[in-house]
This record gives C-alpha cells, structure tokens and sequence, in this order.
C-alpha cells in the first residue's frame, strides 16, 4: 500500500507554550532528513521517499493503515516543534 505524507514547515503562527520558538527555515531539511530516516526504521515501512514536503511511504504487505498511523503519531510528536502534520492520504 501506498501512501502519501503532506507536511510543512512550523512557523511563527504554530509558536505555543510547548514550543515557544519556530526554528531556522534553512534547518526544515536537515528535520525532513531525520524524519525520513525514523520513518525508514520502521518495521512496517518498506520505503520512503521525499519531494521537499511531501512523502512518499510504501507500506509492507501485511501492514494496516491504523498500524501504521499509530506509528506515525509518535514519530510525528518527536518532531512537532519542527514539521507540521498537513495530510496522509491513500495513493
């Protein structure tokens, strides 16, 4: 299964108590490189490709989409103060 990850850049309008800062924008690649590595190291996950804010994922054979999703939720909270969650659709 195929699926594909739209995410962007956390700006000065997601700044909040949690992360009170936005980070450099010329460090959003350096965090969409680390993403994809965790993303990468996932059991489920079979391969990963990026196109500056949109991911490309390939699911393993015998791998849900709520499997998956619940993996991505804690991979995404590691880095919620640098890339923000826009979509996650069926390709």
């Amino acid at each position: 299964m195929k699926l594909k990850l739209t995410v962007r850049e956390f700006n000065e309008n997601d700044v909040n108590s949690e992360c009170p800062f936005s980070p450099s924008i010329d460090d959003f690649k350096i965090y969409m490189n680390a993403f994809s590595e965790d993303l990468n190291n996932l059991e489920s996950i079979s391969n990963v490709s990026i196109d500056h804010t949109e991911i490309e994922i390939t699911l393993k054979n015998k791998v849900t989409e709520s499997h998956f999703k619940g993996q991505l939720k804690i991979i995404l909270s590691s880095f919620s103060c640098m890339i923000v969650f826009v979509s996650l659709r069926i390709e």
